[in-house]
Protein backbone atom coordinates (compact mmCIF):
# COMPACT_ATOMS: atom_id res chain seq x y z
CA UNK A 1 0.00 0.00 0.00
CA UNK A 2 1.43 3.34 -1.04
CA UNK A 3 1.55 6.43 1.07
CA UNK A 4 -1.17 7.89 -1.10
CA UNK A 5 -3.38 4.86 -0.48
CA UNK A 6 -2.76 5.07 3.26
CA UNK A 7 -3.57 8.77 3.18
CA UNK A 8 -6.80 8.14 1.25
CA UNK A 9 -7.85 5.39 3.67
CA UNK A 10 -7.19 7.56 6.73
CA UNK A 11 -8.81 10.55 5.11
CA UNK A 12 -11.94 8.50 4.33
CA UNK A 13 -12.00 7.20 7.93
CA UNK A 14 -11.71 10.78 9.16
CA UNK A 15 -14.57 11.89 6.90
CA UNK A 16 -16.72 9.00 8.13
CA UNK A 17 -15.96 9.92 11.76
CA UNK A 18 -16.81 13.57 11.07
CA UNK A 19 -20.12 12.55 9.45
CA UNK A 20 -20.97 10.41 12.48
CA UNK A 21 -20.08 13.26 14.83
CA UNK A 22 -22.20 15.63 12.77
CA UNK A 23 -25.17 13.24 12.95
CA UNK A 24 -24.72 12.80 16.68
CA UNK A 25 -24.61 16.57 17.13
CA UNK A 26 -27.83 16.91 15.15
CA UNK A 27 -29.48 14.21 17.27
CA UNK A 28 -28.29 15.96 20.43
CA UNK A 29 -29.72 19.21 19.11
CA UNK A 30 -33.12 17.53 18.67
CA UNK A 31 -32.91 16.05 22.17
CA UNK A 32 -31.96 19.44 23.61
CA UNK A 33 -34.94 21.04 21.86
CA UNK A 34 -37.24 18.29 23.11
CA UNK A 35 -35.91 18.64 26.66
CA UNK A 36 -36.31 22.41 26.51
CA UNK A 37 -39.97 22.00 25.50
CA UNK A 38 -40.50 19.49 28.32
CA UNK A 39 -38.89 21.87 30.81
CA UNK A 40 -41.14 24.70 29.59
CA UNK A 41 -44.24 22.52 30.00
CA UNK A 42 -43.08 21.54 33.49
CA UNK A 43 -42.50 25.18 34.41
CA UNK A 44 -46.01 26.05 33.20
CA UNK A 45 -47.46 23.23 35.30
CA UNK A 46 -45.50 24.46 38.32
CA UNK A 47 -46.86 27.97 37.75
CA UNK A 48 -50.44 26.66 37.55
CA UNK A 49 -49.96 24.59 40.71
CA UNK A 50 -48.43 27.59 42.49
CA UNK A 51 -51.46 29.69 41.54
CA UNK A 52 -53.80 26.96 42.75
CA UNK A 53 -51.90 26.76 46.05
CA UNK A 54 -52.19 30.52 46.42
CA UNK A 55 -55.93 30.37 45.72
CA UNK A 56 -56.32 27.58 48.27
CA UNK A 57 -54.44 29.73 50.78
CA UNK A 58 -56.94 32.55 50.22
CA UNK A 59 -59.84 30.13 50.62
CA UNK A 60 -58.32 28.73 53.82
CA UNK A 61 -57.91 32.27 55.19
CA UNK A 62 -61.50 33.09 54.25
CA UNK A 63 -62.77 29.88 55.84
CA UNK A 64 -60.74 30.57 58.98
CA UNK A 65 -62.35 34.03 59.26
CA UNK A 66 -65.79 32.50 58.75
CA UNK A 67 -65.11 29.88 61.41
CA UNK A 68 -63.91 32.59 63.79
CA UNK A 69 -67.04 34.64 63.13
CA UNK A 70 -69.27 31.60 63.74
CA UNK A 71 -67.36 30.78 66.92
CA UNK A 72 -67.84 34.34 68.14
CA UNK A 73 -71.55 34.12 67.30
CA UNK A 74 -71.86 30.85 69.24
CA UNK A 75 -70.07 32.38 72.24
CA UNK A 76 -72.33 35.43 72.07
CA UNK A 77 -75.40 33.20 71.83
CA UNK A 78 -74.27 31.20 74.86
CA UNK A 79 -73.59 34.42 76.77
CA UNK A 80 -77.02 35.81 75.94
CA UNK A 81 -78.71 32.50 76.70
CA UNK A 82 -77.09 32.47 80.15
CA UNK A 83 -77.74 36.18 80.73
CA UNK A 84 -81.49 36.08 79.83
CA UNK A 85 -82.63 33.87 82.70
CA UNK A 86 -80.61 35.98 85.12
CA UNK A 87 -82.15 39.15 83.71
CA UNK A 88 -85.66 37.69 83.97
CA UNK A 89 -84.97 36.55 87.53
CA UNK A 90 -83.67 39.98 88.46
CA UNK A 91 -86.72 41.67 86.87
CA UNK A 92 -89.01 39.50 88.95
CA UNK A 93 -87.32 40.60 92.17
CA UNK A 94 -87.65 44.30 91.45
Amino acid sequence: MTNSDQFDTRFNLLLTALEQISQQMEQLGHRIDSNARAIERTNQQIERISQQIEQLGHRIDSNARAIEALTNTVHEFKRVRVAWPKAIALKGTL
